[in-house]
């Protein structure tokens, strides 16, 4: 329903990490903030979606919540995804169990998804709108610099909002990225996005603004040596 500027910032969240008794194993949250709108346009709130990855050496790990609709077990069930970087294939579990059963595509099923690179590539806002940077603040103390923008789509100028954009200098984790045009651009990780649209006409209905979010940042790894028995088990012939 709402193209260009909305659809580019629909996915919303990152979660980054490593744990300083198990430094080879890392991980990566991310969280998406989905905006939920009624028949009448009116904004009711968001669904969150949490994907984790966890890291070591040249091995992934991603956890993958379950969604159904009408089911109360939706998004708590989930499915480990394991393969190796730079490998189409991978093996994929049955609910939440660590037995890597089936051999699958890997670059289909993390394609098919709202955390794939593409989806989670926040460059593309700059080259579906026109962007005036309206400040930009960095923290003394953290390094952290935020960018406050006003956007409107290249293709349709009624579609407008306000987009900042939060880097930080340096983050403990392996390639996991928002934008790596940004983060070059920035010599940063682009580590923290946020949206919010102007309201709108759409048809015969108002639009009311829709704060959307993504963002990246350390988590730790309550458990490594859960995440290096299935490690272990992708590394036996």
């Amino acid at each position: 329903m709402i193209k260009n500027l909305l659809v580019v910032i629909y996915f919303s969240c990152i979660c980054i990490s490593a744990d300083a008794q198990h430094p080879s194993v890392k991980a990566v949250t991310i969280n998406s903030l989905f905006p939920k709108i009624s028949d009448s346009g009116k904004y009711m709130g968001h669904d969150t979606l949490t994907v984790k990855i966890i890291g070591y050496q040249d091995l992934r790990i991603y956890e993958i919540p379950l969604f159904t609709f009408n089911d109360s077990t939706s998004g708590k069930t989930v499915f480990y995804l394991m393969h190796k970087t730079g490998d189409k294939t991978g093996f994929k579990t049955d609910g939440n169990n660590s037995l890597f059963t089936q051999q699958v595509s890997a670059d289909s099923i993390i394609a098919a998804n709202w955390f794939s690179n593409e989806n989670l590539d926040q460059y593309v806002i700059f080259t579906l709108s026109d962007m005036q940077l309206l400040s930009s603040e960095k923290d003394k103390e953290t390094g952290i610099v935020q960018d406050v923008y006003r956007a409107r789509a290249k293709k349709d100028s009624t579609l407008t909002g306000t987009c900042t954009f939060i880097y930080k200098p340096a983050m403990n984790t392996f390639e996991a990225t928002l934008s790596k045009e940004l983060d070059s651009l920035k010599q940063m990780r682009l580590a923290e996005v946020r949206i919010v649209n102007d309201s709108m006409k759409y048809k015969n209905i108002v639009i009311d603004p829709i704060p959307m979010k993504l963002w990246l940042e350390e988590t730790p790894v309550s458990d490594p040596e859960k995440y290096m028995e299935m490690f272990r088990k992708y590394k036996k012939p």
